[in-house]
């Protein structure tokens, strides 16, 4: 029993560090697995030609829309609408907690061609 003790608490810890590392610096911890996702959301639109016919996407930087956008092309989509936040000078929003980041970009497509 003390050994679960002490791994439930290295894990609250670690998780407290994460979550204040990911504020403080503005470091996307969640990138890796939205692009995990939007890949396969992609091989399985394409593989059972079932994609919705009007797709709203949120990107965090240029870099992840740049990737999704080229996998999107090729199971048949075309942006038909594209919006950035109001940032003013910074990346992210004071709160009165902590910093939150801003989305870089606000993408809505549409399927032109059933694939």
């Amino acid at each position: 029993m003390p050994d679960l003790v002490w791994v439930v608490l290295l894990l609250l810890v670690f998780f407290g560090l994460w979550q204040f590392i990911g504020r403080a610096t503005g470091a996307d911890l969640g990138s890796p697995f939205r692009e995990q996702w939007f890949a396969f959301q992609a091989r399985r639109w394409r593989a059972k030609s079932n994609a919705p016919s009007v797709l709203k996407r949120t990107y965090w930087t240029a870099a992840e829309f740049k990737r999704d956008h080229a996998r999107l092309v090729s199971v048949g989509y075309k942006v038909v609408d594209q919006t950035s936040p109001e940032r003013g000078p910074q990346e992210f929003v004071l709160s009165s907690r902590y910093r939150r980041r801003l989305p870089a970009f606000y993408v809505t497509y549409q399927l032109t061609v059933a694939a």
